[in-house]
């Protein structure tokens, strides 16, 4: 079930997409220096590659916001993670990714929502966060 503020969250996070870009993409670039010392790279995407995950996470958030359908949820898993899986992403670099998404959406949110709504929405965003990366570690280990 949406919480009731689903559809503020939604546009805010429509409206400040590229912002999200940004900050994964700046992300995951210090990451991949970091793991550069290791001799590998979490994920090598381009900013339009990046644009396109975030806006596919993105959209995939949105559905849920709006109580549809699972559809593209669904096809992500079914689809895009075992993509990346198969690629040779790690579990580990793929999870460990999704914190500084959702780090991100809460403190958009939490910049732009009205104060009483401020502290759901970050719980929630922590609860979908935690099913999220739960449903991607079922992709690389099966039950």
């Amino acid at each position: 079930m949406p919480p009731p503020f689903a559809a503020q969250l939604n546009a805010l996070l429509a409206r400040h997409r590229d912002e999200l870009v940004e900050a994964l993409y700046g992300a995951i670039e210090r990451q991949n220096e970091q793991k550069a010392l290791e001799g590998r790279q979490i994920v090598d995407m381009s900013r339009d590659e990046m644009s396109q995950s975030v806006h596919g996470l993105r959209a995939v958030l949105a559905e849920t916001l709006a109580g549809a359908t699972d559809e593209l949820r669904r096809n992500d898993y079914e689809t895009l993670f075992p993509g990346l899986r198969d690629a040779g992403v790690r579990l580990t670099d793929m999870v460990g990714t999704l914190p500084l998404l959702y780090c991100h959406v809460v403190r958009i949110a939490t910049a732009h929502l009205p104060p009483d709504l401020r502290d759901d929405d970050a719980h929630w965003v922590g609860e979908y966060a935690f099913r999220h990366a739960t449903d991607i570690v079922r992709v690389w280990v099966p039950d």
